[in-house]
Parts: C-alpha cells; sequence; structure tokens
C-alpha cells in the first residue's frame, strides 16, 4: 500500500509532492476578487474565490491530470473543480476545524497545496507551526488524527468528510485549495 495514503472506513487522506506548484504563485501576486473570509474558518488570513472561468484554468487543468495520475490506484477520474480558492495567512492565521462535505450525493475530495515552507519549532509551543491537521474517527470513536507539515509544493488531498484545520502559523502561509468531484471507474 502507498505509505502517503491512510484510509479509515470510507475516509481517506493522501499527501505528495507537486512539481509545478510555482504556477500558483501568481494567484498571490495581484487580488483576483474580494476576501471572503468572513463567516469562515479562516482566522488573520484572507480567503479569494478564485473565479472559474478566468486565466487560470490552464494551471488548473495542468494541476488535475497530474493528480488524476496520482490518484489512479484509487480507481477516480473525471475530475471537476466544484470550488476554489487561495488563503494567505498572516502571522498568527490558522484554520478553525472543518470540513468539505460539498454535495453529499456526489464523490468529493479536497486538495489542498502549501506554496510556503514553514519551520517545524521542536520543543517549543509552537511545535505544530502551520502544519494541516486532520482527523478520521473509527465507528468506535477512535480518533487517527495526522499532521502535514507546509512543505513548498506539498500536496494533501482529504476525502470530503474528513475534518480538518490549521494551526496557527508564526509567519506568511500560502496555500491554494480546490474542492473536486470526481467518478469511480
Amino acid at each position: 500500500m502507498n505509505q502517503n495514503y491512510k484510509e479509515v472506513g470510507t475516509q481517506w487522506t493522501y499527501h505528495t509532492l507537486y512539481p509545478q506548484y510555482k504556477e500558483f504563485e501568481v494567484l498571490f501576486d495581484k487580488i483576483i476578487a474580494d476576501d471572503q473570509s468572513e463567516g469562515t474558518t479562516t482566522v488573520s488570513g484572507k480567503q479569494i474565490y478564485i473565479p472559474k472561468e478566468s486565466d487560470y484554468q490552464r494551471i488548473q487543468d495542468r494541476f488535475f491530470e497530474w493528480l488524476e495520475t496520482q490518484l489512479s490506484f484509487k480507481n477516480i477520474t473525471d475530475f471537476k473543480c466544484i470550488e476554489s480558492w487561495i488563503i494567505y495567512y498572516q502571522k498568527g492565521g490558522y484554520q478553525g476545524l472543518h470540513v468539505h462535505q460539498g454535495d453529499m450525493n456526489k464523490n468529493t475530495f479536497s486538495a489542498v497545496i502549501h506554496l510556503d515552507d514553514i519551520n517545524i519549532h521542536h520543543n517549543t509551543s509552537n511545535k505544530f507551526n502551520g502544519m494541516l491537521f486532520s482527523i478520521m474517527p473509527e465507528s468506535n470513536g477512535y480518533q487517527h488524527p495526522q499532521h502535514f507539515p507546509s512543505v513548498a509544493g506539498g500536496v494533501v488531498c482529504l476525502d470530503g468528510g474528513v475534518w480538518h484545520g490549521v494551526y496557527p502559523t508564526d509567519s506568511i502561509r500560502r496555500t491554494v485549495v480546490y474542492d473536486i468531484e470526481y467518478k469511480r471507474k
């Protein structure tokens, strides 16, 4: 089994590195829409939705093609973007615990792309500095927590029902998020 993949019941996570991650930096070069973080779990950061029909479509298309190859072992295909956004965390910024369930009648997952290396400070009060975390419960209540450091080019995929968040960061942290619908082969 793939060491970057974890499954608990019907929920799953997968992490890897995307070699062309720098293509996403253009999304942060200019503000492409208004901050929509009000009413979300984003704290001390800007959450900006990426227009569905935009010049950025080619970046998404290349990423989705690459991602389908990475996830081919799951026998899923035909990725379709439900929604996409960028998050620009300020110092102290974090994401409260939440889930992206989208339309529960569809198969969905989220892909989070990290654009920055955030140093981990072992043996300090901020040892989870800027890490994405997730929890997947078993039916008996046991929780499977995971921690994903922010590494430039790092991609974390989370099944649509996986609860997750981001620990407070002590520096600027940029991420791109896609909610994706897929079909089973």
